[in-house]
């Protein structure tokens, strides 16, 4: 029993390690605390964050509500623009050089627009998530839809 606990402790040495040099420089004030808090002060804040029914889970609850409604968004529009794209030319037409225009531009370029357009609130958050992931998604459905072989969507028709 005694061995295992010791081979634990070897094991995370250099966490245990990285801990009391935290704690040690940012009580000695050698490092401001407003770069460095305590990790006392960090693991007090944290442990209050989930305790409070305001705090912690609230957050929490609300980024993944933000999240999934993006995402969804875009799975639902993204996965009917792509198939479209792939049955119907006219549809591909009109789409393709939005898709590639748009495609490679960084996503995180878009956040001070959408924070001047719409705000700091969820509806910014929800954009970006969107718009982050609508274009993969239309592009992964497009070339899915397109690869199916012709023999099986016939034999799924007839």
């Amino acid at each position: 029993m005694t061995h295992k606990i010791l081979a634990g402790l070897w094991r995370y040495s250099p966490l245990i390690l990285l801990a009391v040099i935290w704690e040690a420089v940012t009580e000695a004030q050698l490092v401001s605390q407003y770069a460095l808090p305590t990790l006392s002060g960090v693991l007090s804040s944290m442990w209050t964050l989930a305790v409070d029914p305001d705090g912690l889970v609230y957050h929490t609850g609300r980024s993944i509500m933000r999240g999934a409604t993006g995402l969804g968004v875009a799975v639902v529009l993204g996965t009917s623009a792509g198939v479209l794209m792939a049955w119907y030319r006219p549809v591909r037409l009109l789409l393709k050089p939005f898709i590639q225009m748009f495609y490679p531009l960084p996503k995180s370029a878009l956040i001070p627009l959408t924070i001047m357009w719409i705000g700091l609130g969820d509806p910014s958050k929800i954009t970006l998530i969107f718009i982050g992931s609508l274009l993969p998604i239309v592009v992964s459905s497009f070339n899915a839809a397109r690869g199916v072989d012709t023999v099986l969507l016939w034999s799924a028709r007839g």
